[in-house]
């Protein structure tokens, strides 16, 4: 029992080493385990006072505060969209197209083009493959590294009938969400269509308005308000949804692996939809946010007409 309790403290003081990126879950097990080594009599007054304040943070601070925040840059743009890559470069969408910049915050290239349209939507899944979507037209552009053009499509020419949501697949082509057939339907780089999940009406017993999709490495993730965050696999089979509280933000959010990570306000909440862990953290200096990204050792901050970039 001794060695049980050790090892239980131990193993949550492991978990805990960066307390900047944790929230504490298990504080029954931290309870068992510190009365435990109580109830064997430690000796040491110095170590009874260390297990106290460990308990007493790990049960009263549920999350962690982020304060070692260092700005970079501040960009001055009225921006109706941003997306970045797992490079830390920046895409920013405007009323005259899409700005990239590097992580510090510098302007590499940009992209205009007025018979496209206003730009809906980014997604630099793939720093190699950007996607604009323009949604009223249902016009699809990718851009290199550069952004240069690499093609142009229309998904009405797929017949599509309502395409409201599409992204970039890490295995190649485009998965696009169709609100006429309440269907995901994935489609080759060639445009032939692969895979097409069932009616999502008839599998989820809610509302079905997604306003959300991207890709990760092993999951497809729909956002759909009125439920939270769909996944699906990546044959477009549904396995569960992710119930979401109002305050997070699924208009957009980010995905790395098995983990999805929202933000509300000034806070950033990751959670592993495998094991049903989060993490939280919240960073008190930081006001009049509107959304957040992060990306390597960068913390992105929309504000309005402004997107400040921090180092940490």
């Amino acid at each position: 029992m001794f060695m049980r309790a050790c090892l239980n403290l131990f193993a949550l003081k492991y978990r805990c080493r960066r307390f900047t990126d944790f929230k504490v879950k298990n504080e029954r097990i931290i309870c068992e385990s510190v009365a435990l080594l109580f109830s064997f009599g430690i000796s040491g007054q110095a170590l009874k006072i260390k297990l106290s304040v460990f308990l007493f943070f790990c049960l009263f601070n549920r999350f962690a505060f982020a304060d070692s925040l260092t700005l970079v840059n501040k960009i001055d743009a009225a921006v109706s969209f941003f997306t970045t890559d797992h490079l830390g470069n920046l895409y920013l969408v405007t009323e005259n197209g899409l700005l990239k910049y590097d992580p510090d915050g510098n302007l590499i290239s940009s992209f205009s083009e007025k018979s496209f349209g206003t730009i809906q939507f980014a997604d630099a899944t793939d720093p190699m493959k950007i996607l604009i979507f323009n949604r009223d037209f249902s016009s699809v552009i990718t851009l290199d590294n550069k952004l240069s053009v690499q093609s142009t499509f229309n998904l009405h020419d797929l017949n599509l009938q309502q395409p409201v949501l599409i992204c970039v697949s890490r295995h190649d082509g485009y998965w696009v969400y169709d609100k006429q057939s309440n269907q995901l339907k994935k489609f080759s780089t060639s445009l032939q269509p692969v895979h097409e999940s069932s009616d999502l009406s008839q599998l989820i017993n809610t509302e079905i308005n997604p306003v959300f999709l991207v890709e990760s490495e092993k999951w497809l993730w729909l956002g759909n308000p009125s439920s939270g965050v769909l996944i699906f696999d990546m044959f477009g089979t549904y396995l569960k949804t992710l119930e979401i509280k109002d305050s997070m933000d699924i208009s957009a959010f980010q995905v790395n692996d098995d983990k999805i990570i929202l933000s509300s306000a000034n806070e950033l909440k990751e959670i592993n939809q495998v094991n049903f862990t989060n993490k939280e953290i919240s960073y008190r200096d930081l006001n009049d946010v509107i959304k957040m990204r992060i990306e390597q050792n960068r913390l992105y901050v929309l504000k309005k007409n402004v997107i400040e970039i921090y180092s940490f």
